[in-house]
């Protein structure tokens, strides 16, 4: 999987968490972003990409090192879905090395390309877990 779209499919599983495990109250909880700093990031996405519609969910906005740090703050929330600590800890670790590198459009090593990508698949089959036993689904290949 492509760097970008590994990073992409993470930050994915972290909002899917949030909304799964917090609900409604995923913007208030203990370690969410400030409202009103979403808020501004939304308006100023908006005004920067006047031809293109913007999304109106402020869980969009939050950075990745806000996301995962949230996850950590919450784990008691959150181990249901990703059950090992110290594993996700260290995921999270990777994907906090990396981003910015991402972000700027330099290479990576392909080890870090190979760590994103399985780690990517893990979150998202984690995150796709829950919410499958959430509902009592039993389903062999969790998918999203």
């Amino acid at each position: 999987m492509d760097a970008i779209d590994a990073l992409r499919a993470i930050e994915t599983a972290l909002r899917l968490s949030s909304q799964k495990v917090m609900g409604d109250g995923r913007l208030t909880a203990p370690g969410a972003p400030d409202h009103a700093h979403l808020e501004e990031k939304h308006t100023t996405e908006a005004k920067r990409r006047d031809v293109a519609v913007t999304s109106g969910e402020l869980l969009e906005y939050p950075e990745t090192y806000q996301l995962t740090r949230r996850v950590l703050r919450n784990w008691e929330l959150f181990q249901p879905v990703f059950k090992d600590k110290k594993r996700t800890e260290v995921h999270f670790g990777v994907v906090e090395d990396v981003r910015s590198t991402i972000a700027h459009s330099r290479d990576l090593m392909s080890f870090e390309r190979d760590l994103l990508s399985g780690m990517s698949g893990q979150l998202l089959a984690q995150v796709s877990r829950y919410s499958h036993d959430l509902h009592g689904s039993a389903i062999y290949y969790p998918h999203i």
